[in-house]
């Protein structure tokens, strides 16, 4: 069967040619091993867990992966109720929580979660600046927007500030669930 290896220095790297990328794996300081990702070349959002057999060459086996969210509302009962919303989704985990776009922008650098839901209106540092700054600082974490104005412009200086997406608090939780899916599945 194969001992499992719960934990070991990989990294991913491209195949050289049109297949798909490769996981290097150092097995012990003086040996590694290399194997094709099960998943093909596409962006995945599952983890690897790497099983070495008796002949010391590796295999992979799908898992997946949680995904960490941050979420920023000035509003306390907001950032409950889509906590609370969330937590029926076990592969997304809420993190951390800020009441303000400054603290937002603190917690995903400490935090370095996936994903931000960020109110537009939030004291000390608005939600597009926030934005901004989180884009600056840590490009790969997905930003939506969530705010209680329904605006074409607004959503616009949103996504030219760094948002990935911008949702209305009007919309329905299948509209959030489905936004932050859309995201998660393309980091």
């Amino acid at each position: 069967m194969g001992a499992v290896i719960p934990f070991a220095i990989a990294k991913l790297s491209a195949s050289g040619g049109d297949g798909p990328p490769r996981i290097v794996c150092l097995l012990a300081p003086w040996k590694h091993a290399t194997l094709n990702c099960p998943w093909g070349s596409g962006p995945s959002p599952v983890g690897v867990i790497l099983r070495i057999n008796a002949s010391d060459s590796l295999s992979a086996m799908r898992c997946a992966m949680t995904a960490r969210i941050v979420l920023a509302d000035d509003h306390e009962i907001v950032r409950t109720g889509i906590r609370t919303l969330l937590d029926g989704h076990p592969p997304w985990q809420v993190c951390g929580e800020a009441e303000n776009g400054k603290e937002a922008v603190e917690k995903v650098l400490k935090l370095k979660p996936d994903l931000v839901v960020l109110d537009l209106s939030m004291p000390l540092m608005n939600g597009i600046e926030a934005a901004r700054e989180i884009r600056k600082q840590s490009p790969q974490t997905k930003i939506i927007i969530f705010s209680m104005h329904d605006s074409p412009r607004i959503a616009e200086e949103a996504v030219h500030a760094g948002a990935d997406a911008y949702l209305a608090k009007t919309a329905h939780f299948s509209e959030l669930e489905k936004a932050i899916a859309t995201l998660l599945n393309g980091r």
